[in-house]
């Protein structure tokens, strides 16, 4: 950081200004500087924090753990076993139970003296451990004795041992309670060695804490001082930038500068706003010069614009007219359109009805046909009939022959009844009966014959009759053929006529099509005409606006001070 000369508009002035090239590079030490001294503090912090989180870990793990280690140990001998031994010898325990507890014991006061001697010693430490060594051998021996008079009772059959031990028991507190002092002694240490552990963080977290004051007060001076140096770098520029503004926005005057010759981006911006100013100072004599010219030629167009306005006028009335002619012609053709759609409508109707009538036709003729083979079947059957009324005419007179034979016979058998007496009476009455029959035959033969009689001749009537249907018939047929011929001609020459009005139809609606679409196309033009003719209005006005526009701009311009 060092001081340069800053003219901030007033030549010959010195600022203070801080040596970085870019306002971006302010910025970023600025941000950037009270993050790393943030982040010395938060590592210092953790430091500290990892100091006395390791001081507490050593005086947890050196000093209590071992002291709780020397507990159990005094415990184990001084209750366990001494209990054990009192407990046997009161008859509470048994000889088995009493040495398992003495077991459990010993192996409980091997393992945490092992422990304890492998936390690593001190000098004084060593040595009460050396002396506690001595005592645990005496009391160790002590226990073994006692282990084994507890045995020998044990492989006895009963394993009671109340009243039995009294010889041991006092020896036992002798051997035992020198280890109990000795370990108390170890306790006392470990809590010396505690308290000097302790004093010792403490000492260190105060000189920290000294140590984070005094750096703290060195940062924040560091912080305030660059904050300093980067606001009256950066500050007094803008401040310098915003004047000159302000006085242009005033004065209007184009000719002033910003006298700020710093390399950072508020230099650059100042440059580039010299620059815009003598761009926008050659632009507004380059808007005078133009401002004239436009006035000029607003002037020739307002001219202009009037004359193409009233021959868009004149354009407009002579579309009109052709409009409406357009219009009376699109009407005819509709007309003649329509015409010719009625006329093909009824030719159409007439193709329709001659079509029917074709069919009636053809129908009749067939149905002529079908009469004419049926009246021929009726007249062939008649004729059969005839045929068989004469043959029953035969049969008839065989019958006839047959019941005079019948009636001549029983003639001659009542004759020969008569003759016989009373012996034929019986041949009579069958002779009189069977002549009887015989004429109720022939009468009856006789009414046959006058039925065939009159059947014969009615049968003859009627097959001439069919014979003349059977004739006019045809006739008809013939007829009602020429009839269908005639009319086929005629749905002809109506389908013939159907297609030309058709033809006619649509040359008509083609016609009546373009009529409308010049109409539209007419139309078109008049609207465009008109819209022309209002564009040409508004050009005029236009023209005036802008001939009015140029002299206020020539004003606005003047306003500016250029030069």
């Amino acid at each position: 950081m060092t001081a340069e000369n800053y003219n901030g508009g007033k030549p010959g002035s010195r600022r203070f200004r801080f040596n970085v090239k870019t306002v971006r590079t302010k910025l970023l030490l600025a941000a950037l500087v009270p993050f790393l001294a943030i982040l010395t503090l938060f590592i210092s912090t953790l430091y500290l924090l990892g100091e006395i989180n390791q001081g507490v870990g050593r005086i947890y793990q050196q000093r209590i753990v071992p002291t709780q280690s020397l507990k159990v140990i005094a415990d184990n001998y001084a209750v366990r076993v001494i209990d054990a031994v009192n407990k046997a010898n009161a008859g509470i325990f048994s000889a088995e139970q009493a040495l398992r507890q003495i077991k459990q014991a010993q192996e409980l006061i091997a393992e945490n003296w092992s422990g304890y001697l492998a936390s690593g010693l001190s000098g004084r430490e060593a040595e009460l451990a050396e002396e506690a060594n001595v005592l645990f051998a005496r009391a160790n021996r002590a226990i073994a004795d006692i282990e084994h008079k507890l045995t020998g009772f044990v492989n006895k059959a009963s394993g009671r041992v109340e009243g039995k031990l009294d010889a041991i028991d006092g020896p036992l507190y002798t051997d035992i309670d020198p280890i109990s002092d000795k370990i108390s002694e170890l306790i006392q240490l470990q809590l010396e060695l505690a308290g000097q552990e302790r004093e010792s963080i403490d000492l260190w977290y105060r000189e920290s804490v000294v140590a984070y004051i005094v750096g703290g007060i060195i940062i924040l001076v560091l912080l305030l001082a660059l904050r300093l140096m980067i606001s009256r770098s950066v500050i007094l520029p803008l401040n310098t930038l915003r004047s000159t503004m302000e006085k242009i926005a005033r004065h209007s005057d184009l000719t002033v500068k910003t006298g700020i010759t710093s390399r950072d981006e508020i230099g650059a911006m100042a440059a580039a706003f010299d620059a815009m100013l003598q761009k926008i100072s050659c632009l507004i004599v380059e808007i005078t010069a133009a401002t004239e010219q436009i006035a000029t030629a607003a002037e020739e167009m307002s001219v202009v614009s009037t004359q193409a306005c009233d021959n868009t006028r004149h354009q407009q009335t002579q579309t009109g007219q052709a409009t409406s002619a357009i219009r009376d012609m699109s009407v005819s053709v509709q007309q003649v359109c329509q015409h010719a759609t009625d006329t093909n409508e009824a030719s159409v109707h007439a193709n329709s009805q001659a079509q029917n009538g074709y069919l009636v036709v053809q129908q009749t003729v067939s149905g002529i046909d079908e009469l004419a083979a049926i009246v021929q079947q009726a007249s062939e059957a008649v004729y059969k009939v005839e045929q068989d009324t004469q043959n029953i005419g035969v049969v008839l007179e065989v019958i006839k022959g047959i019941a005079d034979q019948i009636n001549l016979l029983a003639l001659n058998a009542a004759i020969e009844a008569a003759r016989a007496g009373d012996s034929g009476r019986g041949f009579a009455v069958v002779a009189n009966e069977v002549r009887d029959l015989a004429q109720k035959t022939q009468q009856s033969t006789e009414e046959i014959q006058q039925v065939i009689e009159r059947l014969q001749f009615g049968s003859q009537y009627v097959v001439k009759i069919m014979k003349k249907g059977e004739v006019s018939a045809r006739e008809s047929a013939g007829q009602a053929q020429q009839t269908s011929q005639a009319l086929t001609g005629i749905s002809q020459s109506v389908a013939k006529i159907t297609r030309m009005n058709g033809q006619i139809a649509i040359v008509a609606r083609q016609q009546s099509q373009v009529s409308d679409d010049i109409n539209e196309h007419i139309s078109l033009i008049n609207d465009l005409t008109g819209e022309t003719s209002r564009g040409a209005e508004q050009i005029e006005q236009a023209s005036l606006d802008l001939s009015r526009l140029a002299c206020d701009l020539r004003a606005m311009v003047n306003l500016f001070k250029v030069s």
